[in-house]
């Protein structure tokens, strides 16, 4: 029962993330791509950095946004998770449920989130950079 409970909290604070906004769940695919474009423009095209010993400019924001994907979804758990029982108090006063797998649903769900940028972040590489 718990594990059916935590898939159902993760489909729906997944869900609920974007509604009432007007695209929707489309939402976690534009923000993840209006991200890295962002900061593979700025860096890459604007700013023109580059890491030591390398010519290509784009060679910085690939290595930016790789290590930025990953450290925005641990904050996003991290901030999302010290809130988890007060957003939660309806539930946890009515089903016995053993806290510690309360917050694993924030988990998964900046789990899926990750997983959809990083995917974005791959076919973003393959079809503009050359490999």
């Amino acid at each position: 029962m718990k594990y059916y409970l935590i898939l159902n909290l993760t489909r729906q604070d997944f869900t609920d993330r974007y509604a009432g906004s007007i695209f929707g769940t489309l939402w976690a695919f534009l923000h993840p791509l209006a991200l890295i474009s962002i900061y593979l423009v700025v860096f890459s095209k604007i700013m023109g950095s580059r890491l030591p010993g390398t010519s290509s400019v784009e060679n910085f924001s690939v290595y930016l946004v790789c290590g930025l994907l990953p450290w925005i979804a641990f904050a996003n758990t991290i901030v999302r998770t010290t809130s988890v029982f007060q957003d939660k108090k309806h539930i946890i006063s009515k089903i016995k449920l053993n806290l510690v797998f309360l917050s694993s649903y924030i988990v998964l769900s900046e789990a899926i989130t990750f997983l959809i940028s990083f995917v974005i972040f791959l076919i973003y590489y393959l079809f503009f950079f050359k490999p």
